[in-house]
C-alpha cells in the first residue's frame, strides 16, 4: 500500500455492496491539531472515539462528488469541432448523463460580454461532442469562420437538468480545430488601492501571462494555471484600460483605482451577502449558487456605478466535507460574478457556508464535524484564501494565544490570511471580520471534538480589531469606519434563536472547546455574551464607526443601536455590570442575494415592530442590495430590490440616529 494513496472499503448500509473510497492523501497523527480531542489516525484515516463508539468519516470526506477537472471536460479539437470527456480518473468520477450547452463568445462585445446559449448536445457516459457546423453562417456572430479563431462558452448540466459548471476556451482553426491557451477563470480586479491593483486569473493550461496597462507591461513569466499579477504606480481615482494576453489570446477590460486617502470626492459602494442556492430550478441553483439573483445584483451594482461590492459570506451552499466539492461551488460563485468582476472589485468575506469540514458518521443527518485539517492547506480558511484573492493585512492566526497548546510553534490554528483584513477607499475604511473562524458546526451541542463557536471572536482577532480601530480612529484621512462580518450582532430573522449569531439566543453559557484548555482554566474563556460585550466596547471606542454590515439572515433589516437598546434576556443572562451603549451606530443586515428568505423573529430590540420602530427601523425579505453614497462627511443609504429595481428603503446614514 502506498503511503500517499489508500483505499478504504465500506460496506454500504443496506445495499450489500462495497464502495471503495480513495482520498487524495493519507494522514498521520502528527497532523491532527492539538486543539482537537478524541481524534486518532488509523491507516491514514482520522477516526473519532465517542464514548464506546469509533466514528468513521462520512464517504463525502474521502471522495468528492465533483472536481474541476471532471466538470471542465478537457475539450479536445477534432476535424468537426470539439470532444469533451467529463471525468476524473484520479477519483474514478464520470458524469454519466447530462447536457452540454454551448455558445460563441465575444469578449470585445460591450463592457459586459455574455454567452448566447442556443445549442446543446447530450452527455453520455461522460462523453459529449460539439459540432462547429452549428455555429456557422447566420449563427457566426463573432466571425470565426473568416478569422479562423474565436471563443466558446459552455454550460454543463447533469441528467436532471441541474447546472454544474460554466467554462470557456479559445480555439483556432476551421477544421481541424485546436484548443488554445486562454483565460478559463477571470480576470478579476482585486486588492485595489489608490495606487495599485492585482489582476487574478486562471488559464486552461500552464502558460505565462502578460498584462498591458497604460502602455506598460506587467509579466507573470512562469508557466502556471493561476496567476496573480500586481499592478503598481497607478494614480488615485483614475480609470485604466488593461489587456490580458495569454498565448495568442487577448481580452481587454478596465479598472478604476480608489480615490486618494482622505479624498472628499463622492463615491458609491454596495453591500450584500448570502447568494447560496434557494430552489433547485435553473440558475437559482448553479452548483450551490443562486446565479440568477447574484447576476441581477451585479447588473444593478454596475448600473448604479458602484466603486466596489463588499460581499460578506455564504457565497454558496458549501458546508462540504471535501476540498474538491468546495472549490467547485466557489468556482460557480466566481463564474456568476463575471464579467462584472473583471472591472469592479468584489471584496469577499467568510460565512458559515464557507465551512469545510471533516465529518464523521454519528447517525445524525450531517454527522459530527470540525474545521478540516491539516489547517495549513485543507482548512476552510486556507481553501478560502486559495480561491479568493483578498488583502492580507489582518492577524496571522490564533497561534500564540494563551490557549495555544504549542505557543512557540505555528500550525495549531488555521490562518487569518485573506479572511480578516481591512481596506481604505477615499475617506472610508472597511474592516472585514471572520465570525466563523475555526467553526465546529457540531458545537455547542456536541463537544466530542471541539473547535470554535458560530459568532465567537477569539482573542487574537479581537485584539487585532481593537488595534485596527484605534489606528483608523487616529488617522485624520478617515471620516467613516464600517465593520462587516457575516453573522449579526442583533438578529431580527431566522438567527434570533439558538447559538447562530452573536446573540446566542440570549445565553452566555456557550464557549469554544479546545483540548489544550484544562478544566481548571476554562473560566478564563469568556462566555459568548461576555465576548460579545467586549466586542461592543471596542466598537463604541471608535467615534468614526458608522455601521456594522452583516449577512447570515436572509432578509434586509436596519436597526439603530443606541442608548437603551436591550442587550440581555434577564431570564437567561444578566451580568452584574451590564454593558451600556454610549455610542450610536447602524446595524445593517442584508443577506438577500439569493438565499431562501427569512421572516422577522422576535428579539428584545424588535418587539412590536412595525408599530414600534424605536430600534428596528426597517425589515424586508425581498432580494435586495444596499448602496452607500459617500459624499465627504455625509452618507446616504439606498436599498434596492435587485429583481424589480424598486426602492425598498432610503435614509440619511449620517449623522447616525439623527
Amino acid at each position: 500500500m502506498k503511503t500517499s494513496r489508500f483505499a478504504w472499503v465500506l460496506l454500504a448500509a443496506g445495499l450489500g455492496i462495497f464502495l471503495t473510497l480513495t482520498p487524495a492523501r493519507a494522514l498521520d497523527q502528527g497532523q491532527v491539531p492539538a486543539i482537537y480531542k478524541n481524534i486518532f489516525v488509523q491507516n491514514g484515516i482520522p477516526l473519532v472515539k465517542k464514548g464506546e463508539k469509533i466514528l468513521h468519516p462520512l464517504p463525502s470526506s474521502l471522495r468528492p462528488k465533483y472536481t474541476i477537472t471532471m466538470l471542465q471536460g478537457s475539450p479536445k479539437g477534432t476535424a468537426k469541432g470539439f470532444d469533451f470527456l467529463f471525468a476524473d480518473r484520479e477519483f474514478g468520477l464520470n458524469l454519466n448523463q447530462g447536457t452540454l450547452f454551448y455558445s460563441l463568445w465575444q469578449p470585445a462585445e460591450g463592457r459586459f460580454p455574455l454567452p448566447k446559449y442556443r445549442f446543446d448536445t447530450p452527455i453520455k457516459n461522460g462523453f459529449a461532442r460539439l459540432d462547429m457546423d452549428d455555429l456557422k453562417g447566420k449563427f457566426d456572430f463573432i466571425g470565426w469562420e473568416k478569422q479562423k479563431k474565436g471563443m466558446i462558452y459552455y454550460r454543463v448540466a447533469d441528467g436532471r437538468g441541474r447546472i454544474l459548471y460554466e467554462g470557456r476556451f479559445a480555439f483556432s482553426g476551421n477544421g481541424p480545430f485546436k484548443v488554445d491557451v486562454s483565460v478559463a477563470e477571470g480576470p478579476f480586479v482585486v486588492k485595489v488601492t489608490d495606487s495599485s491593483a492585482v489582476i487574478a486569473l486562471k488559464l486552461n493550461r500552464k502558460a505565462p501571462v502578460k498584462i498591458i496597462l497604460d502602455k506598460r507591461g506587467f509579466d507573470s513569466p512562469n508557466p502556471a494555471f493561476a496567476h496573480k499579477i500586481p499592478i503598481d504606480m497607478l494614480e488615485p481615482g483614475r480609470s485604466y484600460t488593461y489587456t490580458v494576453a495569454a498565448g495568442g489570446h487577448i481580452e481587454t477590460y478596465s479598472l478604476a483605482t480608489a480615490p486618494a486617502q482622505g479624498s472628499q470626492k463622492p463615491f458609491t459602494f454596495c453591500f450584500g451577502s448570502d447568494s447560496r442556492n434557494s430552489i433547485n430550478s435553473g440558475e437559482r441553483n448553479m452548483n450551490g449558487v443562486n446565479a440568477y439573483v447574484l447576476r441581477r445584483a451585479m447588473v444593478l451594482a454596475s448600473f448604479k456605478n458602484a466603486a466596489f461590492l463588499q460581499f460578506t459570506g455564504d457565497t454558496m451552499t458549501g458546508y462540504k466535507a471535501n476540498i474538491h466539492d468546495q472549490k467547485v461551488q466557489m468556482t460557480a460563485f466566481k463564474r456568476a460574478i463575471l464579467p462584472w468582476a473583471s472591472r469592479m472589485p468584489v471584496f469577499v468575506g467568510m460565512g458559515n457556508h464557507e465551512s469545510l469540514v471533516w465529518a464523521w458518521d454519528d447517525g445524525s443527518e450531517y454527522g459530527l464535524s470540525c474545521d478540516r485539517f491539516p489547517f495549513a492547506d485543507q482548512s476552510a480558511e486556507a481553501i478560502f484564501a486559495s480561491e479568493f484573492v483578498m488583502p492580507e493585512n489582518g492577524p496571522i492566526s490564533e497561534d500564540g494565544a494563551w490557549y495555544d497548546p504549542n505557543p512557540h510553534t505555528d500550525g495549531d490554528f488555521p490562518t487569518y490570511k485573506g479572511n480578516v483584513f481591512y481596506y481604505i477607499w477615499g475617506n472610508t475604511a472597511m474592516v472585514v471580520l471572520n465570525t466563523h473562524y475555526l467553526m465546529g458546526p457540531s458545537l455547542p451541542k456536541d463537544k466530542t471534538v471541539g473547535g470554535n463557536l458560530w459568532g465567537y471572536l477569539l482573542d487574537n482577532q479581537i485584539a487585532w480589531l481593537a488595534k485596527t480601530l484605534a489606528d483608523l480612529e487616529k488617522n485624520p484621512k478617515i471620516d467613516h469606519i464600517f465593520i462587516t462580518q457575516h453573522t449579526p450582532v442583533f438578529p431580527n430573522g431566522g438567527h434570533g434563536r439558538g447559538a447562530r449569531s452573536m446573540w446566542f439566543g440570549g445565553s452566555n453559557k456557550f464557549k469554544p472547546v479546545f483540548n489544550s484548555v484544562k478544566p481548571d482554566a476554562k473560566q478564563k474563556i469568556p462566555g459568548c455574551l461576555e465576548r460579545r460585550d467586549q466586542y461592543l466596547k471596542i466598537l463604541m471606542s471608535a467615534q468614526k464607526l458608522r455601521g456594522v454590515l452583516c449577512g447570515d439572515e436572509h432578509n434586509y433589516s436596519r436597526l439603530l443601536v443606541k442608548e437603551g437598546i436591550p442587550l440581555y434576556d434577564p431570564a437567561k443572562y444578566q451580568p452584574k455590570d451590564p454593558l451600556k451603549i454610549t455610542k450610536s451606530f447602524w446595524h445593517i443586515t442584508i443577506g438577500t442575494v439569493g438565499a431562501p428568505y427569512y421572516a422577522k423573529v422576535d428579539a428584545p430590540w424588535n418587539l412590536d415592530y412595525p408599530a414600534n420602530t424605536d430600534y428596528l427601523k426597517a425589515f424586508s425579505p425581498r432580494k435586495a442590495l444596499a448602496f452607500f453614497h459617500v459624499n465627504g462627511k455625509n452618507i446616504n443609504l439606498e436599498v434596492v430590490d435587485s429583481l424589480t429595481l424598486e426602492l425598498i428603503d432610503q435614509v440619511e446614514f449620517t449623522p447616525v440616529g439623527q
